[in-house]
């Protein structure tokens, strides 16, 4: 509860260690992010694993990243959704 950054340092070292990592864990971890508004943490969890990420927590990272992330980025995050095979569709946009 209230370690949102923890949870990205814990992924980073789970990244990084020779395991394997569980599909689920990358959609709880970035759960986790967009709960702390660690957006741009969130991003780097989706760039890095998009087809492992399932759609919904794919859709909520969309809409939290257009109605509060950072404008420079955001070129850069559609391409990591579309990369995921996501397709973004009128309610990502028009839920901003």
């Amino acid at each position: 509860m209230g370690a949102y950054s923890e949870a990205f340092s814990v992924y980073t070292m789970l990244k990084y260690s020779k395991r394997t990592m569980n599909k689920a864990i990358h959609g709880k971890i970035l759960h986790i992010l967009l709960s702390g508004g660690l957006l741009k943490d969130a991003y780097l969890v989706v760039k890095d694993n998009a087809e492992l990420i399932p759609k919904p927590a794919i859709k909520k990272f969309a809409i939290s990243f257009m109605r509060n992330g950072n404008i420079n980025l955001v070129n850069d995050v559609i391409k990591s959704i579309h990369n995921s095979n996501y397709k973004i569709d009128q309610v990502v946009i028009v839920e901003q």
